[in-house]
C-alpha cells in the first residue's frame, strides 16, 4: 500500500497535465496536503519504519508535481 496509495493521484495529474486547466483544483488543499505529511515522514525516520518513510516520500513528490502543475496552470 506504501506504493500503490501515492499512484492513485495519478488520474488527476494525468488531467491536469493533459488538459492544462487547474481552474477546479485547490492550491491550498495539496499544499496542506503536503504540510501534512512532513510529521508522518518524520515519524518513520525516527522511529526507522521504512514503510511510512517510503509512503510520505512517495505522497510528497505526488503533492509535489500537484502543486507545481496547479501553479503553472492557474
Amino acid at each position: 500500500f506504501a506504493i500503490l496509495m501515492p499512484l492513485t493521484a495519478v488520474p488527476q495529474i494525468t488531467l491536469l497535465y493533459s488538459t492544462k486547466d487547474a481552474g477546479s483544483l485547490s492550491l491550498i488543499m495539496w499544499v496542506l496536503y503536503c504540510v501534512g505529511c512532513i510529521p508522518f515522514l518524520m515519524l518513520g525516520v525516527i522511529y526507522k519504519h521504512w514503510q511510512l518513510v517510503v509512503l510520505n516520500v512517495l505522497w510528497l513528490i505526488v503533492q509535489a508535481i500537484m502543486i507545481v502543475g496547479i501553479l503553472m496552470y492557474r
